[in-house]
């Protein structure tokens, strides 16, 4: 079984103006930005499933005039660290503007949204962090870790924004190992993507259960109609949709979903022993393997 490497995201040069940039730009706000935080309304960070559409749905977020989004800066590891609020609403300004800085590309697309805010806000009423299977995985490893946030930005503030995709298609991608492709992929590879998939969904369900609020957000949806998804969106985060934005934001996303199941072989039982366990979702109810 050969393996092939897609190209890297950053130059070698890129990595390290990358982080330059963001060890500046944390400090400068830090300095100058504090009496901006108390007056943040809502802290926003994404769960769910690595290869599920976030970084479209988190790229257009951060183009929002009131928005900053870090694009995966993994906040919950500086709440792990014991940082302050404003140390890492610090980090997020920052890794916002750097991503952006070094130009918006991610697994191989571009995410600028031309005329837009991204790395920047006028008013700023929302920050956040796009790091969904990461932050998932520690909630997952310590649920503890959800008083501690709610502790340092307020729980009343925290929005979860959760977005789904057929989860065939998840779980054939990681099986097929995200950057790293392999060319032919058996049911072993399958069932160990599967069951991280599922560990997943569970945590997804332990948070709901608690109370938080969570936004669920479908791939499919977003990608056949952005501009209602994304209306939607910024509603549930009380936030405006200026028209301008919204058609921007539009401009960016491809014609379809991909339907990576369709690239690899799947053995009928595990189908159906698959479709058995998503049904036990409420959150995933409708995705099937033809949907």
């Amino acid at each position: 079984m050969s393996i092939k490497k897609k190209g890297e995201n950053y130059s070698f040069l890129q990595k390290v103006n990358k982080r330059l940039n963001l060890i500046y730009n944390t400090q400068v706000n830090l300095a100058t930005r504090r009496k901006e935080f108390d007056a943040i309304g809502i802290y926003c960070m994404f769960i769910g499933y690595p290869r599920s559409g976030h970084t479209l749905i988190g790229a257009s977020l951060d183009a929002h005039p009131n928005v900053i989004l870090g694009h995966e800066m993994d906040a919950l590891k500086f709440v792990m660290r014991g940082e302050s609020r404003d140390k890492i609403y610090s980090r997020l300004l920052a890794m916002s503007k750097t991503f952006i800085t070094i130009g918006g590309q991610w697994m191989n697309y571009n995410y600028r949204i031309e005329g837009q805010y991204q790395g920047q806000a006028t008013e700023l009423k929302v920050i956040g962090d796009k790091k969904g299977g990461g932050s998932t995985n520690k909630i997952r490893r310590d649920p503890g870790l959800l008083d501690k946030l709610s502790g340092l930005v307020g729980a009343e503030k925290i929005r979860m924004v959760h977005v789904t995709r057929n989860p065939f298609d998840i779980i054939t991608t990681r099986a097929r190992g995200g950057n790293l492709v392999l060319d032919e992929v058996g049911e072993k590879e399958l069932r160990e993507g599967a069951e991280a998939f599922f560990a997943e969904a569970d945590t997804v369900a332990m948070i709901k259960d608690r109370g938080f609020t969570v936004i669920d957000v479908s791939h499919e949806a977003y990608i056949a109609d952005p501009r209602t998804e994304l209306r939607k969106l910024c509603a549930a985060l009380d936030l405006e949709a200026p028209e301008d934005y919204v058609e921007a934001c539009a401009a960016i996303v491809f014609a379809k979903p991909k339907k990576s199941r369709m690239g690899v072989k799947w053995p009928d039982a595990l189908k159906a022993e698959i479709q058995e366990r998503i049904d036990g979702y409420a959150f995933l109810k409708g995705y099937t393997w033809d949907s």
